[in-house]
């Protein structure tokens, strides 16, 4: 059985005379910079920490739309103590070169597991609730596409640590009762918390930690979001219709009603070939964010799309969807003024 669900993609076209491979020179230049890199990582870590680390590798990153160039900047993989971590460093100069500007540019991730496990104790302190899993994320180095990248030097000290450093971090618990936040102090950062129902967790959770599009949002009990000087708690009711569920906010007035919708408009939008396979239903709502999870099909050879009508101007979109026990989407009430017509095509 095949499942094959509709996404909206936007294409890019590259022309391939853009791209090309690295000169000699710039071969050449590229070992020179991972070489000096390496030196440099080793005196960093040094100030830095007072450890002697060891190279495992150096990387240096590629940059060049008429042939890759070698960037000055370098990522240096080191070891230390049976420890593996990252270093974001400067190849071009020498580290007795280098100002102390120059050297603030510097970043590791040497840290992470101390600042991962002090947030962890912090939230058990601060919150009310069981953590089944959490994600730290940070990283202050724009350039750098390592993970986890500080500047800082971290003292120990989890709360200022957050005020100078943005900190984005995710929890999953499984409590059913509404956790409370007013005491956990996001400075500079912000705090995703995320409830799920615990038989849907055991049997999922590897897969729900970073659920930015809300596909499993049917198994959600609530969700919180926290920041500096505020903290927004949402609790989210089911509602069952002949195609599936709608999920929204337990403050959101909400209704669904049987319709029609209007053949020609789909085909003038591109789905000429979609044939219809549900009844059509109107969706009202408070101009809020509510989410659509629809019975996947066992269909062997056809695309699923769920369709939506825009109120304003009377013209149809496809919500994002994915494979699995439900295709999911997120019908975007604000943006529609509170209105949407919804229908399930095979195309």
């Amino acid at each position: 059985m095949k499942r094959k669900l509709f996404i909206i993609t936007i294409a890019m076209t590259i022309l391939a005379g853009f791209s090309g491979c690295m000169s000699k020179e710039e071969k050449e230049k590229a070992k020179e910079y991972e070489k000096q890199a390496e030196e440099n990582a080793v005196e960093y870590i040094k100030e830095k920490y007072d450890i002697d680390a060891d190279v495992v590798e150096a990387s240096f990153n590629k940059s060049g739309m008429f042939g890759e160039v070698a960037s000055s900047y370098v990522d240096v993989k080191m070891e230390y103590d049976d420890k593996e971590f990252d270093v974001y460093v400067r190849g071009d100069k020498a580290w007795d070169d280098l100002d102390e500007d120059g050297k603030k540019l510097f970043g590791d991730n040497y840290q992470y597991d101390e600042i991962y496990n002090d947030m962890k104790d912090y939230l058990k302190d601060q919150t009310d609730v069981n953590i089944e899993e959490l994600s730290v994320w940070y990283n202050d180095v724009e350039e750098s596409s390592l993970e986890h990248i500080t500047t800082l030097y971290y003292d120990g000290d989890i709360q200022k640590f957050m005020e100078e450093q943005y900190v984005s971090v995710v929890l999953v618990t499984t409590d059913e009762k509404v956790g409370e936040f007013s005491t956990v102090d996001m400075e500079s950062g912000e705090l995703h918390v995320y409830s799920y129902e615990e038989k849907y967790y055991n049997k999922n959770g590897n897969n729900i930690k970073y659920d930015w599009e809300h596909k499993y949002a049917l198994w959600l009990n609530w969700s919180a979001d926290v920041k500096k000087d505020q903290d927004e708690v949402v609790e989210y009711e089911k509602q069952e219709f002949d195609l599936g569920y709608i999920v929204y906010s337990d403050e959101c007035e909400f209704d669904v009603i049987d319709t029609v919708v209007d053949e020609q408009g789909w085909e003038d939008s591109g789905f000429k070939k979609a044939e219809v396979v549900s009844n059509a239903y109107k969706i009202y709502g408070d101009e809020e964010d509510v989410y659509i999870f629809i019975e996947s099909f066992d269909n062997d050879d056809n695309s699923i799309g769920i369709v939506y009508e825009k109120n304003s101007d009377d013209e149809y979109e496809k919500v994002i969807s994915y494979e699995g026990e439900y295709c999911s989407g997120v019908l975007d009430m604000k943006k529609y003024g509170g209105e949407v017509s919804v229908v399930i095509l095979e195309d």
